[in-house]
């Protein structure tokens, strides 16, 4: 498994202006929606489920990304930054390749496609 590198040093943490502030809404938006990866299923996840082998079961990758709420934004990620590896969106390199080749750049439309919206009482749009 490869380790995983934090981009900055992790004392910076310790530096941070909002780390020990009695009013933390003077460095972060309560209202502000957070990003969508916070809200993401997989983070409750083991991530190695999301990167098997050549020829090894995808099933329980694609199981948490069927109940995700940000399953869209996740696919349209991996689209937009051509992820190579893995299942975003419950969707394999493979699948999202093919996806590319259909709706070149048009991610969003590629998105919608592959992932339909629900409709209210759990249809999904035709």
């Amino acid at each position: 498994m490869t380790e995983v590198v934090a981009p900055f040093p992790l004392e910076w943490a310790d530096l941070a202006a909002c780390k020990d502030s009695a009013d933390p809404d003077l460095f972060f938006d309560p209202d502000e929606e957070p990003p969508w990866q916070d809200l993401a299923r997989c983070t409750e996840t083991d991530p190695e489920i999301f990167f098997v082998e050549k020829g090894g079961s995808t099933r329980e990758a694609r199981a948490v990304c069927q109940g995700c709420e940000v399953r869209a934004e996740c696919l349209q990620f991996a689209l937009d930054n051509n992820e190579q590896f893995g299942i975003y969106g419950g969707m394999s390199p493979r699948e999202r390749r093919a996806l590319k080749s259909r709706f070149g750049d048009d991610t969003a439309t590629a998105v919608a496609f592959a992932i339909p919206p629900a409709l209210p009482g759990g249809g999904v749009a035709a």
